[in-house]
């Protein structure tokens, strides 16, 4: 057979050329063209991946440059709160609010602000605005960055409460927050046990009243103003015996 009409007995797509098969369709990519290609691919995603980074990243920054801003406002409230300007304090949550709704740690200050000043129903109204935002986003970095504690705000949420004559709301959270920290030998346990017992002594409850101030006196260096307490709540509830056992302690 001829030269080329053995070419032309080879499919399309070689031919015979010195001792080599060479592809005639030029359609089909050569492995060094496929090779090329591959790298512009993989050259194309880490542009793109380097370029998508570089937009996070700013984007980042810049968020957490507002942040910063916002947070600035937000502990000038609590400044004003804390140094007991509780008129400017109100005034600067109230104007924040309006800019920041989300931000429940603005309704936490604006009700302690309220409390302060005797304004029970709005202390009331923003504490239960702020427990209803406690889960979002916004109030956990708000408060994480604020450093203020979820056991706090609990603690003067029933004290709020208290104040409010709602003694059974108020009760629930402070023994909610007791048995989140029963195991702390810390001042907390001190003013929780306290305002337990004091809100027990307020509704009548002789009985639950002198439990929690008997369980202070563990907490307590100076007990003398304890024994004195018991000793006139066991007088009130005609214990007689525990009246003279606790008059011997004084």
């Amino acid at each position: 057979m001829k030269s080329k009409e053995f070419k032309k007995a080879l499919p399309n797509t070689a031919c015979r050329d010195r001792k080599c098969l060479k592809r005639r369709n030029t359609n089909i990519p050569t492995r060094a063209v496929v090779l090329h290609s591959s790298v512009n691919e993989v050259g194309k995603m880490l542009l793109l991946s380097i370029i998508t980074s570089f937009i996070v990243t700013i984007g980042l920054y810049l968020t957490g440059q507002k942040f910063e801003k916002k947070k600035e406002k937000i502990n000038r409230c609590w400044e004003y709160l804390n140094n007991g300007a509780c008129g400017k304090a109100i005034d600067c949550c109230k104007t924040l609010i309006e800019k920041y709704p989300n931000v429940s740690a603005l309704y936490y200050c604006l009700g302690l602000a309220y409390h302060h000043i005797g304004k029970i129903e709005p202390a009331l109204e923003n504490f239960k605005k702020a427990e209803e935002l406690k889960n979002t986003l916004p109030h956990k970095i708000s408060w994480n960055s604020l450093l203020i504690n979820e056991i706090k705000f609990y603690i003067d949420y029933a004290k709020v409460l208290r104040s409010a004559k709602r003694y059974n709301e108020s009760l629930k959270y402070y023994s909610m927050v007791l048995n989140a920290i029963k195991e702390e030998k810390s001042e907390r346990i001190k003013e929780l046990l306290q305002e337990i017992a004091e809100t027990y002594e307020e509704i009548g409850d002789i009985d639950n009243a002198i439990d929690y101030y008997e369980e202070l006196l563990t907490y307590t260096t100076d007990k003398s103003y304890l024994y004195e307490k018991i000793n006139k709540l066991y007088k009130m509830s005609n214990n007689k015996e525990k009246y003279h056992l606790c008059l011997e302690k004084i």
